[in-house]
């Protein structure tokens, strides 16, 4: 593996002390970890959500297809799958108001307020 425990806190010491003991008594395959640790470093989290933002921001194009099919959009760059099933882009207006979205899928599912 190619992490090193060097300058790590110390729970993540701890938790890559952890791992060859794991690895030595077959409860974790090196391999699948190193998978699933590079999911989470490269593929999953918020930056995902910034560089549809930045794209968003800087392509009139993208924008334009974002507000009329999020789902495709967003897929368009990669992300796509259980996070992105379906997908509503909000905006918010010059002055940072948030722009209502009339029958979003917050708003059907009973969990954004149309107010706010």
């Amino acid at each position: 593996m190619s992490r090193t425990h060097a300058n790590l806190s110390e729970l993540d010491a701890r938790v890559r002390a952890i791992e060859p003991l794991l690895v030595a008594e077959r409860h974790v395959d090196p391999a699948a970890l190193d998978a699933l640790i590079d999911a989470c470093e490269h593929r999953v989290g918020p930056h995902r959500g910034a560089h549809v933002v930045a794209r968003a921001r800087t392509d009139p194009a993208f924008l334009d297809w974002l507000r009329r099919d999020a789902t495709a959009a967003i897929a368009s760059m990669g992300c796509d799958g259980r996070q992105g099933g379906h997908m509503v882009a909000a905006q918010r207006t010059p002055r940072g108001e948030p722009i209502r979205l009339p029958g979003s899928a917050l708003t059907r599912a009973g969990l954004g307020d149309p107010q706010r």
